[in-house]
């Protein structure tokens, strides 16, 4: 996914296809989480569908490079990590 940037007063998603990755029959579980660093002000949410997990990122200051890391678990028994940065920029 790279690296994106935002407004602090933006509420962007972020959808992960993990179709590719699942084996047949396998999905996406509840269990899977998201977490934020680098700012003190920005927080994420994740929605989870079958095989896409979307995150849901908002806050943090001009200047910030959030890394938000997901934490995608399958049904299945996989854990599957994807990281990626989102610049903070005032507009």
């Amino acid at each position: 996914m790279g690296s994106m940037s935002q407004t602090p007063s933006e509420v962007l998603d972020y959808p992960i296809d993990y179709s590719r990755l699942l084996e047949s029959g396998d999905t996406l579980t509840g269990s899977t989480t998201v977490a934020v660093s680098g700012s003190d002000t920005a927080s994420a949410t994740v929605d989870v569908s079958d095989d896409t997990a979307r995150v849901w990122l908002q806050g943090g200051a001009d200047g910030d490079a959030v890394k938000v890391t997901v934490t995608a678990v399958t049904a299945g028994g996989r854990t599957m990590q994807h990281c990626f940065i989102v610049n903070i920029r005032n507009c």
